[in-house]
């Protein structure tokens, strides 16, 4: 019996999915821009774990994959940390509403693929470690 999101299981589907996330991440990023309480946090969340998803179904068995996901990771994980940081920044200063149910609930929905893009990301590199040492 599989586990819950097993990187293996998934990995080989990403092909299928990582386009779809992805346009669905930039839709709402360009919602943003007439929706000042669009869920950004989540939607730079999701477009991590589309690009990974492509990235993956991409380079898969390039050789140069740990590189390629490195910087993968290094690029998406920071620009997520800015859209968190710019969230957190909006509701603490004087002018940003402070706090609401749709803030926080941004930030708590963003968790999980940001989660799951990760959890796919160290796999694969784990599996090109390991295929590296063969």
């Amino acid at each position: 019996m599989p586990r819950f999101f097993s990187p293996s299981t998934h990995a080989a589907e990403a092909a299928l999915w990582g386009p779809a996330l992805i346009a669905v991440g930039l839709a709402i990023l360009m919602l943003a821009a007439w929706w000042p309480s669009a869920p950004v946090v989540s939607a730079m969340a999701l477009l991590f774990l589309g690009a990974t998803g492509a990235t993956l179904a991409r380079f898969g068995r390039h050789p140069a994959l740990r590189t390629i996901l490195a910087v993968h990771i290094v690029v998406y994980a920071g620009l997520y940390a800015l859209y968190f940081g710019a969230v957190c920044h909006a509701a603490d200063s004087a002018t940003g509403g402070g706090w609401n149910l749709a803030r926080t609930a941004d930030l708590a929905a963003s968790i999980w693929p940001m989660f799951a893009a990760l959890r796919l990301c160290f796999a694969a590199l784990r599996k090109a470690a390991s295929a590296l040492m063969d």
